[in-house]
């Protein structure tokens, strides 16, 4: 089964799906449009499907026996964005935007879809599509794990993310930590308010959140393997109201990236530990919201040489690219942390084209024909995938 030759006969109809979602781009969890959209598709193809949380979409294909199951996700949520592209198919609904490259997914696994049912006598086992909300704000894996069941009886997993700094005919698929963990948090410091001229009669909350601040670097300077990298940062810094009073709270946020399942696992604790210490040294005392948002994202070693394997059969070996792991995040990450799994990078970009803008930018573009790439890897992998013993 020639699965290039099938995704490119019907790569005029992924683009035009591709081009719809990004027309009518929607916030996470609020994806009702673009989920009615795929249920149409769905129903179009005679392929099953359940709604999960009111948005998410589950579809099962079931091939000419039983065997194995593999789940291949994309995601559907928007940005926050004004787009500032041209196109004919430039965004309609305003303040929002595709600028990360999920409407992509969403059309080619649809495409996928297509061409996995139109062959289903032709293979064994079940295909489980995952159409997830909610990536951006990293809840939407969850949300498909424990509402929609969607790894019960799942052997393995595979994702893609249409990337900008992969030139389009290229796909990153290797093992190991890809993205980074990912936590936000919110640090409020407590002291007592007074004039700032008698600081003797305060406890200053903004010069132990500035020592807080300084100290938490050390965690990641001195608590750390030196050959693991490790993200601590403060984004936020908000306190007082005026120039001569000395307020009774500081508040900091920030987020923690690394690429160790160890580290991801307690690196929350070594900040309170450490905040909580310096506070008490101010006098102070601190309260920590810290919100594990998504492990790091590491693919399997075997999934990932299946991978390379479905690469090599859809574009040769030329089309396999060796990519830099990203401090950026995936909610992927939950899938992969549950079954062996792999999550691919496939190039989009082109100078020519201009589609040269990074992910979250007013001006995304990608090449489209990365789309027809994107379609037959999810489709060639689940084939590989439940071919293999």
């Amino acid at each position: 089964m020639n699965i290039r030759k099938a995704a490119h006969d019907i790569s005029e109809y992924v683009v035009g799906l591709r081009r719809h979602f990004h027309m009518y781009p929607e916030s996470s969890l609020n994806e009702f449009e673009t989920s009615k959209k795929i249920r149409q598709e769905l129903d179009k193809l005679g392929i099953k499907y359940e709604v999960v949380a009111d948005t998410g979409v589950v579809a099962r294909i079931h091939g000419k026996a039983e065997g194995k199951t593999v789940l291949l996700r994309a995601d559907m949520d928007a940005l926050e964005i004004e787009e500032k592209n041209t196109h004919e198919y430039v965004s309609k609904n305003k303040g929002k935007m595709h600028a990360c490259g999920h409407d992509g997914h969403t059309s080619m696994l649809i495409g996928a879809a297509k061409i996995l049912n139109e062959t289903k006598d032709s293979w064994s086992g079940t295909v489980v599509l995952c159409f997830q909300p909610a990536e951006e704000i990293a809840e939407g894996a969850r949300i498909m794990i424990e509402k929609g069941n969607v790894l019960e009886g799942v052997d393995g997993a595979f994702g893609i993310h249409l990337w900008s700094d992969v030139p389009v005919g290229k796909v990153s698929v290797e093992a190991g930590p890809r993205m980074a963990g990912a936590d936000f948090y919110t640090l409020t410091v407590r002291g007592s308010s007074g004039h700032a001229s008698k600081p003797d009669q305060t406890i200053d909350p903004i010069v132990t959140a500035s020592s807080i601040v300084m100290n938490l670097q050390p965690i990641v300077s001195r608590e750390m393997d030196p050959i693991e990298p490790v993200v601590i940062t403060v984004g936020t810094f908000n306190a007082g109201t005026r120039f001569n009073i000395i307020p009774d709270k500081a508040v900091l946020s920030g987020t923690v990236r690394c690429f160790s399942k160890d580290i991801w696992n307690d690196i929350d604790k070594k900040i309170e530990r450490v905040a909580s210490n310096i506070a008490s040294a101010y006098r102070a005392s601190i309260e920590l919201d810290y919100q594990k948002k998504t492990p790091p994202t590491i693919n399997d070693p075997d999934a990932s040489r299946r991978a390379r394997e479905s690469v090599v059969k859809i574009l040769g070996e030329e089309g396999v690219y060796l990519m830099e792991r990203t401090t950026g995040a995936e909610d992927f990450a939950y899938y992969a942390d549950s079954v062996p799994s792999c999550f691919a990078f496939v190039g989009i970009r082109n100078d020519a084209k201009e589609a040269n803008f990074p992910h979250h930018h007013e001006r995304f573009q990608m090449d489209e024909d990365a789309l027809e790439i994107g379609t037959a890897l999810y489709a060639q992998y689940a084939l590989d995938f439940l071919a293999e013993k």
